[in-house]
């Protein structure tokens, strides 16, 4: 019998998928091509795996960023050589830099192609550098090495995919696909009966999370009992309750992030704590003792500004992950500790109440703010960039998902969504890239199967244009706010520079998206009222469709202005 090189190409593609699937993977995204067909032939007829294709790795690699975001479980991703994998660096960066798990298989030519101007070869070892848990290079196809090896390298890969994305590079050789004359050496697979028979993994992974969890240390507890504390709630905080309840028993105020799932709580969480900092009486952050800092990154440059300015004597981050999450080189403590033990080890401490005058004094000035934004909002009723900002948190579904695009979308929603969302919200806010914001929406849905609701910019848009394919039989609602151009760059000091700031900063581009949709046959309204925005999304969320709001940067600009001084003028004496 022979061992032809086809068939251990598909032999050892198999061993790979099914590994992957006994280690959790149940969703594979793959890409058109040629080199990766064994990858991808094993993973189509694999009766548990569903695969998902697109025909732009990028958006690809963004859209398995989103299902992994959601359900916080390895997703695969398979591509062909040369610049295909290339294209995967974008979202590879934002899956490192919030450590979603992602299995990236990605074909490559044989040793005697490399250096040599094949067609489609590029050097794939390390492609990409530190962003990669971990590089695992898979020879071509060979009986040489055992069946085992294959099986164990997989292993090793969902060891390290944990925290963060893992790259295998599977070199095959031609001819990709086996004929039916050849055949399998029965000696070759005599070691995989019990591997066979169990449907368990060659060697399963050790659950981490079943460790035994260390106590607070005596000097952070000490620490806790500050009188003057802030909590600040950053993305996916988990148990908003038993933060909720340390809060209360504290008396310390909640600055909530919009990603943080506990915008929608009761005081003490301050839905205008973005607002709120711009003020001295509560920006100082010399006057905070002690800030505890629960969940990932926060949105509020604001409040990075803050803490930069004026250090606190005590900031503990309580943070399941050994990434230092520390912009503004604030952190004292690093505390690795589940959130939810953490809280419930500090309130069986019996720890004393802060002074009633400190929170009394926030919760006055959210009162304040938000009494300020409900003045303004219903005496300038126009459709504008904070209206829907503050109306979609709103009227989203509890069972939602709210997927905020970069630049203004997120800042806007952070800022002037006051109540709710009760929604899940998600962001890449990782590097914070305006690429691949659509796909990571379908990814969401795809993965967690729930409708989205995307509010995205239209260069975020313009960005990824080509994945509204991937939108056109997902429930998702997709909100672009054009105002032509780059509307951040106008809040930015380089607004001041007439000579060149619309041609290399504005960047205006005179696209409407009505074509686009049509292109990718998407339903699409462009509302001009808040009326006809809050009756149009009520129509189509949950469904297909893209909804263009037109504004103007000049005038947003100046609303936001306006929007500041109101609020700041409700404020004074506080």
């Amino acid at each position: 019998m022979t061992t032809g090189v086809a068939n251990l190409n598909l032999l050892w593609a198999s061993f790979i998928v099914e590994e992957m699937s006994r280690c959790g993977v149940d969703t594979i995204y793959a890409a058109p091509g040629s080199r990766c067909a064994p990858l991808t032939v094993a993973a189509a007829r694999h009766a548990k795996l569903r695969v998902v294709t697109h025909f732009d790795e990028r958006g690809l690699a963004f859209a398995a960023c989103g299902a992994a975001a959601q359900t916080r479980r390895p997703v695969g991703l398979i591509t062909t050589s040369g610049t295909a994998v290339a294209n995967l660096l974008p979202a590879v960066v934002e899956a490192s830099l919030r450590e979603l798990p992602l299995l990236l298989l990605t074909a490559d030519r044989p040793p005697e192609l490399q250096d040599r101007g094949a067609n489609q070869t590029i050097d794939q070892v390390n492609i990409f550098g530190r962003y990669a848990e971990s590089f695992v290079e898979l020879p071509c196809p060979t009986a040489a090495l055992p069946a085992t090896w294959v099986l164990s390298a997989v292993d090793d890969a969902m060891r390290h995919v944990r925290g963060g994305p893992v790259h295998l590079n599977c070199m095959f050789a031609e001819p990709l696909m086996p004929s039916e004359e050849e055949t399998i050496d029965p000696q070759y697979l005599a070691d995989l009966g019990c591997w066979r028979d169990s449907g368990c993994p060659f060697s399963p992974i050790e659950d981490s999370a079943a460790r035994l969890e260390e106590e607070p240390s005596e000097e952070v507890v000490s620490a806790v009992s500050a009188q003057r504390g802030v909590i600040i709630a950053g993305e996916e905080v988990g148990d908003a309750g038993s933060v909720l309840s340390l809060a209360a028993q504290l008396g310390w105020p909640i600055l909530p992030d919009i990603t943080s799932g506990l915008r929608d709580a009761s005081p003490p969480a301050l839905s205008c704590g973005e607002l709120l900092l711009a003020h001295p009486a509560y920006g100082d952050a010399s006057t905070w003792e002690v800030v505890l800092h629960f969940g990932g990154r926060v949105t509020s440059k604001r409040l990075l500004e803050c803490l930069a300015m004026r250090v606190p004597e005590r900031y503990i981050h309580v943070q399941r992950s050994a990434r230092r999450l520390d912009p503004a080189n604030a952190v004292t403590d690093i505390v690795d500790l589940d959130p939810t033990l953490f809280c419930r080890r500090l309130l069986a401490a019996d720890l004393p109440p802060a002074d009633p005058a400190w929170l009394v004094h926030w919760q006055d000035g959210q009162a304040r703010c938000a009494g300020a934004l409900e003045v303004f909002f219903a005496e300038h009723d126009e459709l504008s960039e904070p209206a829907v900002a503050r109306l979609v948190p709103n009227l989203i579904p509890k069972d939602h998902v709210l997927f905020l695009g970069n630049s203004m979308p997120i800042r806007d929603c952070n800022a002037f969504a006051t109540v709710g969302p009760a929604a899940t919200v998600r962001a890449n806010r990782g590097a914070s890239g305006i690429d691949g914001n659509v796909a990571t929406s379908a990814g969401i849905a795809l993965g967690g199967g729930v409708p989205v609701t995307a509010i995205l910019g239209d260069m975020a848009l313009l960005h990824d244009l080509n994945s509204l394919h991937l939108l056109r039989d997902l429930p998702v609602t997709l909100i672009v706010i054009n105002n032509d151009g780059g509307g951040i760059f106008s809040f930015l000091p380089i607004a001041g520079q007439e000579d060149i700031f619309e041609a290399f900063f504005g960047t205006p581009h005179g696209l409407s998206f009505r074509q686009a949709a049509e292109q990718f046959q998407l339903p699409y309204i462009c509302p001009t009222t808040v009326e006809e925005f809050s009756r149009t999304y009520a129509e189509h969320v949950g469904a297909p469709a893209l909804i263009e709001v037109r504004t103007n940067r000049i005038d947003n600009r100046a609303l936001h202005a306006e929007l500041d001084r109101h609020v700041m003028e409700a404020l004074k004496g506080s």
